[in-house]
């Protein structure tokens, strides 16, 4: 990804952002050691042109808030950036574009969700608990 494409990404997401603590919020490129990385935390997968993944992601830094003040970390990756056989291989499917939510623990995913809106909250909420 070139600079500016990444600072443009970042940005859009820090403006999307309902957490109130964005240095849990990390940016990372993805690849096949991409879970071990993360081990424990929320990942998610940002297409910056789908208004359904942008909805997911504000309601998922909405929903992980409170946990993101107490050590739980968020990942975000750019969909484009996405090589779609390595994204199957690790995450054991190709996301589409839907904001894809993936919980890490463990260096595992333990849960995932996709095409969400507000009405996910309780569950965003439970599945953050586990980590």
């Amino acid at each position: 990804m070139s600079a500016d494409n990444r600072t443009g990404f970042e940005s859009e997401m820090r403006r999307l952002d309902r957490s109130g603590f964005p240095k849990a919020i990390h940016f990372i490129d993805p690849d096949e050691e991409l879970l071990a990385r993360v081990k424990n935390g929320v990942l998610v997968i940002v297409a910056g042109w789908s208004g359904a993944a942008k909805l997911a992601f504000g309601v998922l830094s909405e929903a992980t808030s409170e946990f993101l003040t107490r050590g739980v970390s968020m990942y975000v990756i750019d969909h484009d950036e996405l090589d779609g056989k390595a994204a199957e291989r690790v995450l054991g499917t190709l996301p589409q574009g839907w904001g894809e939510t993936y919980w890490v623990r463990d260096g595992r995913i333990v849960h995932s969700l996709s095409r969400y809106d507000q009405s996910a909250m309780q569950a965003i909420k439970n599945f953050t608990a586990t980590l």
